[in-house]
């Protein structure tokens, strides 16, 4: 499970913040870290077990990409996989579209939401088997483990419940973004929050626990600041990468 929150121009000083939360859940978690990926200098969330990514960020493209596992389907390739490829191989948003269509359309990746974009558009994809609808979002993004468009009913209780929890953590952060504009402080709270049944911040409803939280922060300059932490937000630190 994850939740991302994605702004373009959130104030008037900020161009972009983007948030992925990473959480476990099953047993087949071997660790990740932070890392520049040369391709494209893509700097990304690395998890040991697929090879792949959760989320990242291409200093060359200037485009970011993150994904949120959707239960209900089990392809054979690795979504972490596709989603390095794409952000490592793209020379621009347009061009990383067209990769993740053709590669979704073989129907081999397991079910999974997608957030592509750079500094004036972002784009949700939804992925379930062959069946793919890509949309142009708002300048604000939420996307956790439920689907927006693609018709799916869950077959199991627990497939029920992370798609519950997904629909009160959208209207969580839904309810909070409309307050104000968005600061990077603001991003540091939604990333810690707690409450039952809707918490961001997990530590094991739902089987599942926050594993890592990552924030690309582009001021005005474009100079990007690229913000992790490995553990819970609510008890971490976020450092500063650099590169």
């Amino acid at each position: 499970m994850c939740t991302i929150f994605v702004a373009l121009r959130p104030n008037s000083n900020d161009r972009l913040i983007f948030l992925e939360n990473h959480d476990k859940v099953d047993n087949e978690y071997l660790g990740e870290d932070v890392r520049l990926i040369d391709e494209n200098k893509v700097i990304a969330l690395f998890d040991y077990r697929s090879k792949g990514i959760v989320c990242g960020y291409s200093l060359k493209a200037n485009i970011f990409g993150g994904l949120a596992n959707v239960p209900g389907f089990k392809g054979s390739m690795s979504r972490g996989v596709l989603l390095k490829e794409v952000l490592s191989s793209s020379k621009d948003i347009d061009d990383a579209l067209d990769i993740i269509e053709e590669k979704l359309k073989s129907g081999l990746y397991s079910s999974a939401n997608y957030v592509l974009g750079d500094l004036e558009r972002i784009f949700r994809i939804e992925s379930f088997g062959e069946k793919l609808y890509i949309s142009k979002a708002s300048s604000r993004v939420i996307i956790t483990n439920r689907f927006n468009k693609i018709d799916f009913k869950p077959k199991s209780d627990i497939h029920s419940r992370i798609i519950e929890n997904s629909l009160r953590r959208e209207n969580y952060i839904e309810s909070y973004i409309k307050r104000k504009e968005l600061t990077i402080d603001d991003i540091f709270k939604i990333a810690r929050y707690h409450k039952e049944g809707e918490s961001i911040c997990k530590h094991g409803g739902l089987e599942t626990s926050t594993l890592s939280s990552m924030i690309f922060h582009l001021k005005n300059d474009l100079q990007p600041k690229i913000l992790y932490l490995i553990g819970k937000p609510c008890e971490n630190n976020y450092n500063e990468f650099k590169f």
